[in-house]
């Protein structure tokens, strides 16, 4: 009886995934969210969490829970935390003034190394059209600043119909203790 409810779960699971973009990659299932027009992907872990024994680490490449990555399904509808910042919320009044939203700092995290797509929700795959890709850095002086603030990217990708990435890296002494760069990373995908 357990394993039929378990077995039920997981159909209406999949099928509720399928009214979300589902794409499939090397790391396993990536179920995102349409909405208003655009497709997005949020908090799509690109390496390892960088703490314990890989706090000062250059960062170790994602690899998926199980050997089978095509098993998973990954939720990508949330987008993840802020990397830990030298002043942090020091620019949400200055966000909510110029960009007209509510400044709601995002969670800060030693565990941030996430990226976000979003794209234009136009049929695309069927249409076999390529779009321009945005890679945006976000600045702060490498010492603040996050891409986990729901602002970017989804008006760019459904106005300007391209796709949008943006992703967080380590700041600080969290990403600068040690030569190597988060963001190097995260463009290897």
């Amino acid at each position: 009886m357990r394993l039929e409810v378990v077995h039920v779960l997981c159909v209406c699971s999949l099928i509720a995934a399928r009214a979300f973009g589902l794409v499939d990659t090397t790391s396993g299932i990536l179920c995102g969210d349409e909405s208003g027009g655009v497709i997005s992907f949020k908090g799509i872990p690109f390496a390892q969490p960088p703490i314990g024994p890989l706090r000062w680490k250059p960062p170790v490449p994602f690899a998926p829970p199980s050997p089978n990555a095509h098993n998973n399904i990954f939720n990508a509808t949330t987008l993840g935390p802020a990397c830990i910042s030298q002043f942090p919320f020091a620019n949400a009044e200055l966000d909510k003034k110029l960009f007209n939203t509510p400044a709601v700092p995002p969670e800060e995290a030693e565990d941030c190394l996430f990226l976000n797509v979003w794209e234009p929700a136009l049929g695309l795959k069927n249409s076999g059209r390529k779009l321009p890709v945005i890679v945006w850095f976000f600045g702060g002086g490498l010492a603040f600043g996050t891409a986990s603030l729901p602002m970017y990217g989804a008006s760019l990708a459904k106005n300007q119909g391209i796709v949008f990435v943006s992703f967080n890296y380590r700041t600080n002494v969290f990403g600068f203790f040690f030569p190597g760069s988060a963001r190097r990373s995260s463009l290897d995908w």
